[in-house]
């Protein structure tokens, strides 16, 4: 796992809960960090769109 949590943690500027940010780490770990980085959801998460966030 912490393959997968170093690059949200280099990839996403914003402040995380703990369950957003063990979310984002699962993400990452399923798709692959390289894919990550291309998302819209690391998008809207940088920006703080959190509403729209669960449909991603």
């Amino acid at each position: 796992m912490a393959i997968a949590e170093r690059p949200v943690l280099r990839l996403i500027s914003t402040l995380l809960t703990d369950g957003h940010a063990a979310a984002l780490v699962s993400f990452a770990f399923n798709l692959g960090a390289g894919a990550r980085q291309r998302t819209i959801l690391r998008w809207k998460v940088n920006r703080g769109e959190q509403e729209s966030i669960p449909a991603e």
